[in-house]
């Protein structure tokens, strides 16, 4: 495979933890399979587990997003004419293929302007990466780079603000334009912090002169784009300082943000599938217990008389035997046929075709120790017998041909799963406790922090892959939210 399947679990704000999936798209693989496990070993003072965390709990406090990785095109590729990766490129053989304006595939070109805005968006995300240790020469040419796309848009005004285009087109076309001047500037004011702290590294009052030129580029960049979009009166006009947005200026970068995402996250769809297969199943089980009992009455019939004190005991029993058969069936359904039973089922939606990409299951447990899974045993030894585990799976079935559909050059998802873990804090004790040392014939005083531990496991497994990969964290927090999150090694 081209790209390796991995994950990273990491706090968003302090009440939420966050695991983000990655996983590729294989051009040759007609239908992919991916399983996801996630083990919490939560301290039982918490209060988590089946009776207080119901299914439908649980999953009111899950978000789930799916969505395309932003391919990583390198910015002086896309502007070339003949680099197929380019949504420059593809914009152009739109229009060239269609002469005729009605006949223009607007959807999809309005998809190819966000795809543009989406690549110069994760290059200024990876250059707020790279600014400790990028080369000064390569930090620089990064506006400059950006600039030139810019440059190559505009020459497309013609064709985006063609009398006969429609008004959303025009619209999508300002909105890249708009963001891409914001990236921009934004991309220069984080080159010329770089080149400001390299310049204090050195203690040198008088920069060099490559540092000096690079720094008067960057704020020449902000200017140029502070006027470029005051000249098309974009609403994210006023001014700025080294890249530092007024609340107006990020407020707008921010919706134009989101409005470049519209292509990256696929959309799902509820689906009672699974829901009405286990409500069969469970009819079934009725239907089965039910039965038992009224054949037990009637045979009853056989040996005493109707309305007697053993034919009424007989029949007594029988129907509460009907329940506890009923319950047994029921267990015996939902534990050897654990592939169909789930909580919830979604189908994915790829965003440009509308049609259906995929589908994930999902399902909730609180196993006990003697429950887990080999492979988890060995990675959680020794186990507390005072941790509740919560046991979260998903399955996840893709077709990337079908996903890939107008969007070729995307080949990786990403599943960004929200936990809200705002009630584990409830029941804990205060962030900070005073505690009393005796050093010698001194007894001192210490503030000490009041954490709680709470050990964690993913494992993801891919169709055709051999083994899982298995992961163990550390989640540290207190009172007053998530403090960290550390990777454990498995033994």
């Amino acid at each position: 495979m081209a790209l390796d399947a991995d994950f990273l679990l990491k706090s968003h704000g302090n009440h939420q933890l966050e695991l983000v999936v990655n996983y590729p798209l294989d051009p040759e693989d007609k239908k992919g399979h991916l399983e996801l496990d996630v083990y919490f070993f939560i301290p039982r003072q918490l209060g988590v587990n089946r009776k207080s965390w119901s299914v439908d709990k649980f999953y009111r406090y899950l978000s789930i997003y799916t969505r395309y990785k932003t391919p990583a095109v390198p910015l002086k590729q896309l502007v070339k004419k003949n680099c197929h990766n380019s949504p420059l490129f593809r914009i152009r053989k739109i229009f060239k293929k269609n002469g005729n304006y009605h006949h223009v595939d607007y959807e999809m070109l309005i998809t190819e302007l966000r795809s543009l805005l989406n690549i110069i968006e994760h290059h200024n995300s990876c250059l707020k990466i790279q600014m400790a240790t990028e080369k000064m020469e390569l930090l620089q040419s990064i506006p400059d780079d950006m600039k030139q796309v810019q440059v190559s848009l505009d020459e497309l005004g013609g064709e985006f603000l063609h009398p006969d285009s429609v008004t959303g087109l025009k619209e999508s076309y300002d909105l890249c334009r708009e963001g891409i001047s914001l990236q921009i500037e934004k991309a220069a004011g984080r080159v010329y912090e770089a080149l400001s702290t390299r310049k204090e590294q050195k203690n040198d009052s008088s920069p060099g002169k490559a540092l000096k030129t690079g720094m008067k580029s960057c704020i020449q960049h902000i200017r140029e784009q502070q006027d470029y979009r005051c000249f098309h009166s974009f609403c994210s006009q006023d001014g700025e300082v080294l890249g530092r947005n007024t609340e107006e200026t990020l407020y707008r970068e921010h919706e134009i943000k989101k409005w470049g995402h519209q292509s990256l996250y696929l959309t799902s769809e509820s689906s009672s599938l699974i829901s009405r297969m286990v409500q069969l199943l469970f009819g079934l089980a009725a239907a089965i217990a039910m039965s038992i009992a009224v054949m037990a009455s009637l045979l009853s019939l056989r040996f005493f008389e109707s309305g007697s004190l053993a034919w009424a005991l007989i029949a007594v029993s029988a129907y509460i035997l009907k329940d506890r058969i009923k319950d047994g069936l029921r267990a015996f359904f939902l534990r050897f046929i654990p592939d169909i039973y789930a909580d919830r089922l979604k189908r994915l939606i790829n965003p440009s075709t509308g049609k259906r990409g995929g589908l994930f299951k999902e399902r909730l447990r609180f196993p006990d120790l003697s429950e887990l899974p080999p492979e988890v045993s060995r990675t959680r030894v020794p186990a507390s017998q005072a941790e509740n585990i919560l046991h979260y799976r998903k399955k996840t079935e893709i077709r990337s041909l079908v996903l890939r559909e107008k969007q070729e050059d995307i080949a990786a998802l990403s599943d960004i799963l929200r936990l809200d873990i705002s009630s584990w804090f409830i029941r804990m004790d205060k962030a900070v406790e005073t505690v009393y040392s005796l050093e010698e014939d001194t007894l001192r005083q210490a503030e000490v922090s009041r954490t709680y531990r709470i050990p964690a496991l993913v494992s993801l497994n891919l169709k055709g892959e051999a083994l899982p990969l298995i992961r163990s964290f550390l989640i540290i927090l207190d009172s007053r939210g998530i403090r960290r999150i550390e990777e454990s090694n498995l033994s």
